[in-house]
């Protein structure tokens, strides 16, 4: 077998240096580990894709104070739902936003609708959106109803300023309750705690959008004329009651709430 030339091998020998040399960073990048794509950053604004259920203690100054379902869907969308009472100091507070406005009622009316409304049960239903930094905006209905007080006929014909048709006296009362019917507006702040226990403020609006009131009187007068006279008269006050509802009671709304997350 025959030897390679002398001057075969030196030039052969520079010819394969020089390829390797050439060729070396794209064998080194061929050989170094491919770094792991790293995950993209979660979005912040990014909405939850899971349903939770909440339970919570609220409290809507001045409208109730009660308990709350709340809903979350996805896509940031909510739910709520909750059932309370209307404590007598609630609508006093009411009263006040009402009166220190100028040419709305005055105490004596104010008197009355917190005769009339006190301990009513309320009913707030809600929907609305929610985002991933807990801000959320919500709308919807109010229902007031089943409170009820008592009032003499002297009272209430101070108030409308026509006359009593009866004599007076202890007997001359009148049973009074009032439905009402509210839009509410609510933008607020919720937060989660260890994934179970929750807390939310808000500061919203309600406003009365209808109402309806009855005032029986607790007598029965002894002629029909007197019968037709107190039944007018009646009328003439839920008219007066309904119409003070719906043109004055209206009131920010301060939402402070605790709950529990079921799932």
């Amino acid at each position: 077998m025959s030897k390679p030339h002398p001057t075969q091998s030196r030039i052969a020998a520079p010819a394969l240096i020089a390829a390797l040399w050439v060729l070396s960073p794209a064998l080194l990048h061929a050989q170094a580990p491919t770094p792991s794509p790293k995950a993209a950053p979660e979005d912040p604004g990014k909405s939850s894709s899971t349903i939770h259920l909440d339970i919570e203690a609220v409290t809507d100054i001045p409208i109730s104070l009660g308990v709350n379902l709340a809903l979350e869907l996805p896509g940031g969308w909510r739910a709520s739902s909750g059932v309370g009472v209307l404590p007598a100091g609630y609508v006093s507070l009411i009263n006040a936003v009402v009166e220190s406005i100028p040419d709305t009622y005055d105490e004596a009316t104010g008197d009355l609708i917190e005769e009339t409304l006190q301990q009513s049960l309320v009913w707030r239903t809600h929907v609305g959106w929610q985002s991933a930094w807990g801000i959320y905006f919500d709308a919807g209905y109010g229902l007031i109803t089943l409170g009820g007080g008592t009032s003499t006929e002297a009272v209430l014909a101070a108030l409308t300023g026509i006359d009593a048709p009866s004599t007076g006296g202890s007997t001359s009362d009148y049973d009074i309750a009032s439905t009402l019917h509210m839009i509410d507006l609510e933008v607020g702040w919720k937060r989660v705690y260890q994934d179970r226990w929750t807390v939310r403020a808000a500061l919203g609006f309600t406003g009365t959008l209808a109402a309806s009131s009855t005032v029986k009187a607790t007598f029965v007068p002894d002629r029909p004329a007197g019968q037709r006279l107190v039944a007018e008269f009646e009328d003439f006050v839920e008219d007066y009651l309904v119409d003070t509802y719906t043109s004055y009671v209206f009131s920010p709304v301060v939402t402070v709430a605790f709950g529990y997350r079921f799932f």
